[in-house]
């Protein structure tokens, strides 16, 4: 007889269980797996609506019964569940040469295969066991035949991305895509940074000492998307997406960026480049919309000082930035108006074509929030934002 909490499953994950067995799903449900688990449900219907249930179980009953391959498949689901509602047509695991690959659009009449992949970034002190290369030597990310001159001593950081393993990984899921079309590779990378997927495509940098400087960074132009076919590079190869899935709290969030191959044989027409960009790279519509909105703030609304924070304020936005993120702004000017009726006369002024967190300030609470013990002006806006103007700070 079913347990009861075998039954409670098979209502609040149907569709899983009938691919898998509502004992399965029982088996894995616990800890972070149950809110993976819930988004593939979710993933399964979306995909359902579009395609049709038995073309959904048809391509993923046997992946989803493999235990290891249960997050694989998630971000294979999740990249097929985002494309789905702004393409003219999708297909799940179409055939492709001798065997198939995870996915193919159909966008203002051309299709566009993918193929997704996880690949997760683990420091050679994290693999346990006796480690036959130093970690060092085992972190080195530059081909040999790149190396113009005798490798420095790498820095002891973990900072050094595992661009040479993403690169081996991107090559080998290319094979599995058709020559002469428009193709795309999204990578998963559950815990390593978008930096280490754009160092693999466009170069790394090396650390090495200089002159009166304790390191210097020196780039190496040894991507697949930087050097010729004959050198390493994938001409074949359309655009890479990277994705990452992160467990936060009752819920998974989507972070990824789209990268267009300028060396590519057949790029991404520029309608289909536009739907990736909107569907996958939820930083650079963010940046896009700032852009237009500073410019709106300082000719129209005379701001004096324009303020960001947040996660697009960060370094490294796109390890920050996922797709339900706005835009968080703060804007300084001389106003006699009430709090809320500044925020009302900015935002009707710039229109926000997306999510926006916009604060008005004047200089005399900007002053007054410097000098106080602690605030949210001072400590997260003042000291963690990125001016954006004046430009000259």
């Amino acid at each position: 007889m079913a347990s009861a909490l075998t039954a409670r499953l098979s209502h609040r994950v149907p569709r899983l269980s009938e691919l898998i067995g509502a004992a399965a799903v029982e088996a894995w449900w616990e800890g972070l797996r149950a809110v993976y688990l819930w988004q593939v449900e979710r993933d399964l219907e979306l995909l359902t609506r579009h395609v049709g249930w038995p073309g959904v179980a048809g391509a993923y009953r046997t992946p989803l019964r493999n235990p290891n391959e249960l997050f694989a498949t998630a971000y294979e689901l999740r990249t097929a569940a985002k494309l789905a509602p702004v393409v003219d047509g999708l297909e799940l695991r179409p055939r492709v040469s001798a065997g198939a690959c995870d996915l193919a659009v159909r966008l203002a009449g051309q299709r566009v295969f993918l193929e997704v992949t996880t690949r997760d970034d683990v420091f050679p002190w994290q693999r346990g066991g006796r480690v036959e290369d130093p970690p060092l030597t085992a972190r080195e990310t530059i081909h040999r035949e790149f190396r113009t001159t005798t490798p420095d001593q790498l820095v002891p950081t973990r900072d050094v991305p595992a661009s040479e393993e993403l690169r081996q990984a991107i090559t080998r899921e290319v094979g599995q895509l058709p020559r002469g079309e428009f193709n795309v590779v999204v990578l998963g990378t559950p815990n390593s940074k978008c930096l280490d997927v754009e160092t693999a495509l466009f170069g790394d940098e090396r650390f090495r000492s200089a002159p009166r400087s304790d390191l210097e960074r020196v780039a190496v132009a040894n991507g697949l998307f930087a050097v010729a076919d004959e050198e390493g590079g994938l001409s074949e190869l359309s655009a890479v997406v990277w994705l990452r899935l992160r467990h936060n709290g009752h819920d998974i969030r989507t972070h990824g960026r789209s990268f267009l191959n300028p060396k590519a044989r057949h790029p991404l027409p520029p309608g289909i480049e536009n739907v990736f960009r909107r569907v996958f790279d939820r930083t650079s519509v963010l940046e896009e919309e700032l852009q237009r909105i500073t410019r709106v703030l300082v000719e129209q609304y005379r701001a004096e000082r324009i303020l960001l924070f947040g996660s697009l304020a960060r370094e490294f936005p796109a390890d920050g930035v996922h797709d339900a993120s706005d835009i968080d702004l703060a804007v300084v000017k001389p106003t006699t108006a009430r709090f809320v009726d500044r925020l009302r006369e900015a935002v009707d002024l710039v229109e926000p074509r997306v999510g926006l967190n916009l604060l008005v300030y004047t200089p005399e609470e900007i002053a007054q929030a410097q000098s106080s013990g602690r605030s949210f002006v001072r400590d997260e806006i003042l000291a963690r934002g990125k001016l954006l103007f004046p430009a000259d700070g």
